[in-house]
């Protein structure tokens, strides 16, 4: 008797079938077990449903294009658990080139310790059998499985939501990215499924934009979605899908484009009574409103969600709103406010258990003991920081913390140390077009260029760092990079330019209420005032401003 369609036993033509792989997965020891079943979705509720019932674990891998077959395969069988089965999927993707060389390199199997059940849809079945016939000679069982019955795309998303983690690794990423997509396939042209396809898209996009794993495919996949939504004429998916791309748009340095994005992602929200999309939305206009200088501004809206995700109880909301508003408190100078926020954020996302949120916080933590002087501390919750973001793959976390780590190298005299990790993060921030986090990168850059005497090479950097943060509009960045730029102008003896450069630095960054960082500056000023004379500078003073100089603090005595 066929079992019925359900989530408790696959849908399969063939009962007998499926009993025999479970036994023949039970007994095995070694070998190679081939199964054909040209549905993804049934191919994923084989393995939940073996999963649960099977004694030993399924040790489940998705090959890539561009590695050797049989390199991947040791390398499962080497990491796998002493009882675990190796189970393959993703053959469909790969070159026949790659097929062919698995057939010359058969005899590899013999070796591994774990049997091998290798995944396959029929038309690659069939080029197996025309280009690796020598592989049929090893395998020691072979399964064939067809749906019952079709399955709804309801139903296929089940599947697909069934046992997933939340915080996914690179492998599973990759696993649940070819998953949804092969889905995306089936359903484009199908109005029947157009809901369902609304939602593989925006699954799509979520997994292509977490960790910046590909923000083009993200926004492609956002886009997609989009349409559908609007097809259907469902307002709050449209709306998600706004804030989605206005997300990777911010993040890109296009904070015209994504304000747009959210004002209209707000519009859907308050027209639908959408208290969460509306925090959401919030939150992210906060956050264009912090980079553009609008600190005042900012924590409104952040104060205002915030509000919003406490009266819905929504935890994860909440949890990023208080990183948010720490940020902020943190500019101004606040760390002890800073801290407490950051405390706050941090036990909710351990209670939630959000790796990739608890890693952000984490890193912003970490900060603030180093600028405590806690150099040590600071360095243990960085290299916390960057395990996690290496272990979710998350590549925009990994980046700043390796530029974070670079700064501590720096200051310990580390300079090659440093120049290395500021290299890692410039590389990954160019590849995911992260230009804000570019510039603060190539800024530190030219730092390590100032402290061994190359000044040209520093200004260009500082030139390169100055024009990103004129472009997207970041005061705090272009203040700091200008107030550097000065110092180099200070070392070649141009002092007008350095006065010029300082005294923009310093009203921007009180223009955004950053008090710490204007009294940096301010620092500079008087410090170069005790070194050229007090008579010299406010000579200078006159010729470059134009007016009589403000009253200075005295040197502190020898």
């Amino acid at each position: 008797m066929i079992a019925p369609p359900s989530l408790e036993y696959p849908a399969v033509e063939d009962a007998l079938e499926l009993g025999a792989l479970r036994k023949a997965l039970q007994r095995a020891r070694k070998g190679l077990l081939i199964a054909v079943a040209d549905q993804p979705v049934l191919r994923e509720a084989i393995r939940l449903w073996l999963s649960r019932v099977l004694d030993r674990p399924l040790e489940v891998r998705t090959l890539e294009e561009d590695r050797p077959l049989l390199e991947q395969i040791r390398e499962a069988d080497q990491a796998a658990e002493p009882e675990a089965i190796l189970w393959l999927e993703g053959l469909e993707r790969l070159p026949l080139s790659a097929i062919e060389a698995l057939n010359r390199q058969r005899a590899g199997l013999s070796r591994l310790r774990h049997p091998l059940l290798l995944w396959t849809p029929t038309f690659r079945l069939r080029e197996l059998m025309e280009h690796a016939p020598d592989l049929f000679d090893w395998h020691s069982g072979f399964y064939e499985f067809k749906a019952a019955r079709t399955f709804a795309p309801e139903q296929a998303l089940r599947w697909i939501e069934l046992q997933m983690p939340s915080a996914l690794s690179p492998q599973e990423r990759r696993r649940r990215i070819s998953l949804l997509e092969e889905l995306r396939a089936e359903y484009s042209g199908s109005k029947k499924a157009l809901p369902a396809l609304a939602t593989v898209l925006f699954q799509l996009g979520r997994l292509y934009a977490e960790g910046g794993f590909n923000l083009d495919l993200a926004l492609e996949r956002y886009r997609e979605a989009l349409a559908c939504y609007e097809r259907l004429r469902d307002l709050r998916g449209k709306g998600d899908m706004l804030r989605e791309m206005a997300s990777i748009l911010r993040m890109r340095g296009d904070l015209d484009g994504a304000m747009r994005l959210y004002q209209e992602a707000l519009e859907i929200a308050e027209r639908l009574g959408d208290l969460r999309g509306k925090a959401a939305t919030l939150r992210g206009m906060a956050s264009i409103m912090r980079l553009r200088g609008d600190l005042d501004g900012a924590m409104r809206l952040y104060q205002e969600a915030l509000e919003l995700e406490e009266r819905l109880g929504n935890l994860r909301g909440k949890a990023a709103t208080l990183h948010e508003m720490a940020y902020i408190l943190r500019v101004r100078g606040d760390l002890d406010g800073a801290m407490r926020l950051y405390q706050q954020s941090l036990e909710i996302k351990e209670r939630l258990d959000d790796l990739r949120g608890k890693a952000a916080t984490l890193h912003e933590m970490a900060y603030i003991l180093r600028v405590r002087g806690d150099l040590d501390g600071a360095m243990r919750l960085y290299q916390e920081a960057l395990e996690i973001a290496e272990r979710l793959g998350d590549l925009q976390g990994k980046s700043a913390t390796l530029h974070e780590m670079a700064y501590i190298l720096r200051v310990r005299g580390d300079l090659d140390g440093a120049m290395r990790l500021y290299q890692q993060s410039l590389e990954i921030k160019e590849r995911l077009g992260d230009l804000r986090g570019k510039g603060d990168t190539l800024r530190e850059i030219a730092y390590i260029y100032v402290l061994r005497g190359d000044l040209d090479g520093a200004m260009r950097l500082y030139q390169e760092a100055l024009e990103i943060a004129e472009r997207l509009g970041d005061l705090q960045g272009k203040a700091a990079t200008l107030a550097m730029m000065a110092q180099v102008h200070i070392l070649r003896g141009e002092q007008e330019p350095a006065l010029r450069a300082l005294l923009v630095s310093l009203q921007t960054l009180s223009q955004i209420g950053a008090a710490p960082e204007a009294q940096k500056v301010a620092g500079i000023l008087a410090g170069w005032r005790w070194q050229i004379g007090a008579e010299a500078f406010d000579r200078l003073w006159r010729q470059v401003i134009g007016q009589e100089p403000p009253p200075w603090p005295e040197p502190p005595p020898p």
